[in-house]
C-alpha cells in the first residue's frame, strides 16, 4: 500500500488545492505518530501535520490537501475512503497530527462508533 499525505501532480486528487506541482510534491504533511486501525470498518486513520512552508503560506495558495487531515485509508487497497481537514491553507502550525481515538458509544439512544482526537492549542475534533 501506497498514499501520499499531498498530491504527487497536476490532475491527483486534491492537486487542484495547491498552486503547482513543486509545492505539491515539498508540500509536507507528514505523518508523525503511527496510524489508528479500525477492524470493524477495515480503515486505516492516518493524521497528518502542517503543510511546508509552515509560516509563508503565500507561497502555497489554496486548502493544501491532505495537510492538517485526518485521513481513512483502505488498507487493503490503498484508497482513500474520506478525509477531513481541520484546518485547510494552515499558517499557524495548528496540525492535525495526533492520533485519533476510536470510541463506541450512544447519541441520543443511537449506538455508534465516532472517533476523538486533541489537536494542537487543545482544540478536540
Amino acid at each position: 500500500m501506497r498514499w501520499y499525505t499531498t498530491p504527487q501532480k497536476p490532475g491527483d486528487p486534491g492537486s487542484e488545492t495547491w498552486p503547482d506541482e513543486y509545492s505539491m510534491t515539498h508540500g509536507g504533511g507528514m505523518t508523525w505518530l503511527a496510524p489508528t486501525y479500525d477492524p470493524e470498518l477495515n480503515l486505516l486513520y492516518l493524521p497528518t501535520g502542517n503543510p511546508n512552508p509552515v509560516f509563508a503560506p503565500q507561497s502555497r495558495k489554496g486548502d493544501n490537501l491532505y495537510t492538517c487531515a485526518l485521513v481513512a485509508l483502505n488498507p487493503d487497497t490503498g484508497k482513500m475512503a474520506w478525509y477531513f481537514q481541520t484546518s485547510p491553507h494552515d499558517t499557524h502550525d495548528w496540525d492535525s497530527a495526533q492520533v485519533p481515538v476510536l470510541i463506541d458509544g450512544q447519541i441520543d439512544g443511537r449506538r455508534g462508533s465516532s472517533w476523538r482526537r486533541r489537536r494542537a492549542m487543545g482544540i478536540t475534533s
